[in-house]
């Protein structure tokens, strides 16, 4: 999904030990054109662990903040969904799988 200022990035999400981590590895501005950006190249998931089929916990970096929090995604088909809590101010985000 799109940050706050219209972008989007392709997060590649592949086994990192016993567990999942995804980087960013490319970003896009709202035109669809490739932009240059610090957040290219950061480790955004850490440590997803498969709790139950399709369902992991982890760790997620919130590049806006350079906050790291407790995460969760689910794998459904070709998309996935990520939530996350800092206390009480949840959020969560759809992603869709690209090849």
């Amino acid at each position: 999904e799109p940050d706050d200022k219209g972008q989007t990035g392709i997060v590649s999400v592949a086994p990192c030990g016993k567990t999942l981590c995804g980087t960013i590895i490319k970003a896009y501005d709202a035109q669809n054109r490739v932009v240059v950006t610090p957040n290219v190249g950061k480790r955004i998931l850490f440590d997803m662990i498969e709790t139950k089929p399709d369902f992991y916990e982890g760790r997620v970096l919130i590049p806006k903040f350079n906050r790291t929090l407790d995460g969760k995604m689910m794998v459904q088909g070709a998309r996935m969904k990520l939530s996350g809590c800092v206390g009480a101010v949840c959020g969560k985000q759809t992603w869709t799988r690209t090849k």
